[in-house]
């Protein structure tokens, strides 16, 4: 039995009504499907259903266009986006998710206000699987607030500089870390 939070929202999810909330991010409004600790409800492409515990606010930024969209729908969704607790960090990063069964590009995740790639990416896989991860880049904030609020970020985001991978012993601690609610600034030999 799924509990109550959940199945509203699922509906409000389903409808795209009502949101759970609003914020701003260095002056982009972004719309919160799911706050930090509500369970956000899911369905993949073979019907399996679940939930998620967010640790994080999880929405999208308006004004913006991704590449994904809900079936029926002309226009593509907004870019999803993940917000971390930093408003003052000094990158945005981009993951690109990828299909796990064939690796194809899927759509981005906007990861705003974490620290360093390593949080970024440990916030990200503390909801979804390893196997949708295709990657990352970062953009400078100013850069990419500034192309939001110019309505230039339309489709995929391929602009910033990629980013290696981290090393997978580090990677799960900080996973750990951020499927705990929390971040601490783990030393990488400077900000990624």
């Amino acid at each position: 039995m799924m509990p109550r939070l959940v199945v509203r929202l699922a509906k409000a999810h389903a409808t795209g009504y009502p949101l759970a909330g609003r914020r701003r991010w260095r002056g982009l409004e972004i719309s919160i499907e799911a706050k930090k600790g509500q369970y956000r409800p899911w369905r993949d492409e073979n019907g399996r259903e679940g939930k998620t515990l967010m640790r994080y606010d999880y929405g999208y930024i308006r004004g913006t266009e991704g590449v994904d969209r809900e079936p029926g729908k002309k226009r593509p969704d907004h870019l999803d986006v993940y917000v971390g607790p930093y408003e003052n960090a000094r990158y945005v990063y981009v993951v690109h998710q990828v299909r796990p069964d064939t690796g194809e590009h899927d759509e981005d995740k906007v990861m705003l206000g974490f620290r360093s790639a390593r949080e970024a990416k440990a916030a990200y896989l503390a909801h979804i699987p390893r196997s949708y991860y295709g990657g990352m880049t970062r953009i400078p904030a100013e850069t990419f607030v500034r192309l939001a609020r110019e309505g230039r970020l339309r489709g995929r985001v391929v602009m910033g500089e990629p980013l290696p991978e981290a090393r997978s012993r580090e990677l799960r601690t900080l996973v750990e870390i951020a499927r705990k609610g929390r971040l601490v600034r783990v030393p990488d030999g400077g900000e990624a």
